[in-house]
């Protein structure tokens, strides 16, 4: 019986690393594509940071699609209709699919400190506690070293509640502290892309969220609160 678990634990765990393994291509492709498209628009550094939503489910089996949803994010000057960037997955963690926000107008910036990224987090939502676990969501981030970079998830990063505002908890992340970013980031190479990545589902999360709402997602700075 011992062995049927370890044959079936090792599968699990192989089965995590490959779908993972895909997602880093997938991002990797996926921000290049968006890098290029942003730098047609005259999206870049000079205009602020820019989150764009994107989904990967090639097989169609999954709603894991976000976006940027009016009335449910925190009012700003320069964002009257409160959006918020929502991602979910509405199906199991091992699907092949992963919501994704990916990032533009940081490249060729280093990433150094102990509030280098973040985001802040509503604690619920159309009846929905926010999923913060220690895999979702995460920023992958790939320097110009060619290194890749996990930094996070949620679960991992460093909290402060109601920040903003009462209801919501603000997320900071250390790119060069082990607990928080896997490898850790260096600090001699700089920004070739980055994106926020979603790819597990309810089961995974102790609340049984699928979700989890966004808001002033923070590269270096830089606030994304709108589309």
């Amino acid at each position: 019986m011992n062995g049927q678990t370890d044959r079936s634990d090792a599968k699990t765990r192989t089965a995590a690393r490959r779908r993972r393994a895909t997602l880093i291509v997938t991002v990797v492709s996926i921000v290049t594509t968006f890098w290029i498209v942003g730098s047609a628009q005259g999206r870049g550094p000079s205009n602020g940071l820019k989150v764009q939503p994107a989904e990967f489910d090639p097989q169609r089996l999954c709603d894991a699609k976000p976006a940027w949803i009016k009335g449910i994010g925190l009012f700003a000057d320069d964002d009257a209709f409160a959006y918020a960037f929502r991602m979910h997955k509405l199906c199991s963690t091992d699907t092949n699919a992963a919501s994704f926000g990916v990032i533009s107008g940081v490249k060729g910036q280093t990433l150094i400190g102990p509030t280098a990224l973040g985001f802040d987090f509503k604690n619920a939502n159309a009846g929905f506690v926010a999923h913060c676990s220690a895999g979702s969501p995460r920023f992958n981030v790939t320097m110009s070293d060619g290194s890749f970079h996990f930094v996070g998830g949620c679960g991992h990063g460093t909290f402060t509640p109601d920040v903003p505002a009462t209801g919501w908890t603000r997320v900071r992340f250390d790119p060069q502290d082990p607990n928080q970013a896997f490898p850790v980031v260096p600090t001699n190479a700089t920004i070739a892309s980055i994106a926020l990545v979603f790819d597990e589902g309810s089961d995974v999360d102790p609340n049984g969220s699928p979700e989890i709402v966004l808001d002033n997602i923070f590269v270096n700075g830089l606030f994304a609160s709108r589309p």
